[in-house]
């Protein structure tokens, strides 16, 4: 009898490991994706974080979590509005967008469309989309939704200020250099491609990081990550390079320069293995990255300035979401980061774009102050919110984010876009407004 009784006890113990321990596991698995909104921003991410649901997306007016209807109708009696979206099992999700105003017609050749706020659409399908060929042939960013849970950080909104003439400021960024522009857009485009699956990006990438030793930075490393593109060799590895001056007063603030060093072309992406000049997309902005770092070698910043070429921005931002994720697990105190793309196609004169992402007003406010003040340009806010660059990884970790952009573009992702159709002159003014 004790035998018998010791079997079924040991029967019982494996129902347990086997179906009862697995429902626990499940349950901390949230159920589907739920749109909250209806309050403030950091509201909205404070509750989420006391409700121990994982933050998913950061769109402009509201925030996109895991959760259940049980949750929802805890927010519902805070006040908030809710809105359940999608089951998460069983469906990949995308956030597609694109330069030119995105409908919904675009947006449901990727797949079926269950959200859409500003020029923003949240897409799910069954399969696995290949954004490879679906972007190339819609024209559309599409960036995978990868369901990790991001940071409930609340955007520290500052004071705007006026900004006032200094004459210091005015001699530091009279610094920036044509020539020394030009050289840099030379250097890039003279790789022929620097597409993020051509065999040749390791050489791009030691480039740019003796690019930065020569000017007397001695802190440049390789920040390397995989992604799921591999490139004729079955190599998925890429590399920011990522070079730092540290700050003579406070090295606990961080500032973040960047743009992305990689080029592309659209549609035909077989060309852009060996052929991708991406002058202005973006040489412009990995040159914007190189000249404020040799202007601060020599006149080095009260607080730290990290300087970080990206790659593969042009299949989903997973240079910056590598490197903004890594510093939010970090602690990172990063103020603001700030993002150069496509600054120089040569139909430009004084306009430029200034992209507006909710809580960094005060930073959109210098760099548009500034350009005022220092240089000839005129700027004027981006009429869309982007999700299609570097900064919306930023911007997701809850960082402080600002971003300079062409007002017109041209050549863009072809073999056009090279350096007669760049304006250095213009390059180098958003230059002089980035640094001052």
């Amino acid at each position: 009898m004790k035998r018998i009784l010791f079997k079924n006890e040991i029967i019982i113990i494996l129902l347990a490991l086997f179906i009862i321990v697995p429902l626990f596991a499940y349950s901390a698995i949230p159920r589907g994706l739920v749109q909250i909104k209806g309050k403030a921003y950091n509201d909205m991410l404070n509750t989420a974080k006391e409700m121990n649901l994982p933050l998913y997306l950061r769109l402009p007016g509201s925030i996109i979590v895991g959760g259940e209807h049980s949750d929802m109708d805890l927010l519902n009696i805070k006040g908030y509005k809710t809105k359940y979206i999608s089951d998460i099992s069983g469906y990949k999700f995308y956030v597609v967008s694109s330069m030119e105003k995105c409908n919904i017609e675009d947006a449901k050749r990727v797949g079926e469309v269950i959200l859409y706020e500003d020029d923003i659409f949240l897409i799910r399908s069954i399969k696995e989309v290949d954004v490879l060929q679906v972007s190339s042939r819609e024209r559309l960013k599409i960036t995978p939704l990868k369901l990790k849970p991001l940071s409930h950080r609340n955007i520290k909104e500052g004071k705007c200020r006026d900004v006032q003439y200094d004459p210091e400021i005015a001699a530091i960024i009279s610094q920036v250099d044509t020539n020394s522009v030009r050289g840099y857009l030379e250097d890039l485009q003279g790789f022929d491609t620097r597409y993020m699956k051509a065999l040749n990006r390791f050489t791009v990438a030691d480039s740019i990081r003796n690019i930065f030793l020569n000017m007397g930075i001695t802190d440049v490393v390789f920040d390397t990550f995989y992604t799921s593109f591999v490139d004729p060799n079955g190599d998925s590895m890429q590399v920011n390079v990522v070079a730092t001056i540290p700050g003579t007063k406070d090295t606990t603030e961080v500032y973040i320069v960047g743009g992305h060093w990689d080029s592309i072309i659209w549609p035909d992406t077989t060309i852009a293995y060996t052929l991708a000049p991406g002058a202005d997309d973006n040489g412009t902005g990995a040159t914007a990255t190189l000249e404020i770092a040799r202007i601060l070698t020599s006149n080095p910043p009260d607080r730290t300035v990290i300087f970080i070429a990206f790659a593969s921005e042009e299949l989903g931002e997973y240079g910056s979401d590598h490197y903004a994720t890594n510093a939010s697990a970090s602690g990172m105190n990063i103020r603001c980061m700030f993002n150069y793309d496509m600054i120089g196609y040569y139909e430009n004169t004084n306009y430029f774009y200034i992209l507006k992402y909710p809580g960094s007003e005060m930073y959109m406010n210098l760099l548009g102050g500034s350009s005022e003040i220092y240089t000839s340009l005129i700027p004027e806010i981006y009429p869309q919110f982007m999700q299609a660059a570097d900064a919306w990884e930023f911007y997701q970790e809850g960082y402080c984010v600002t971003f300079a952009l062409e007002y017109i573009w041209g050549n863009l992702h072809t073999v056009h876009d090279s350096l007669p159709y760049v304006s250095v002159p213009y390059v180098s003014e958003i230059i002089k407004a980035g640094l001052a």
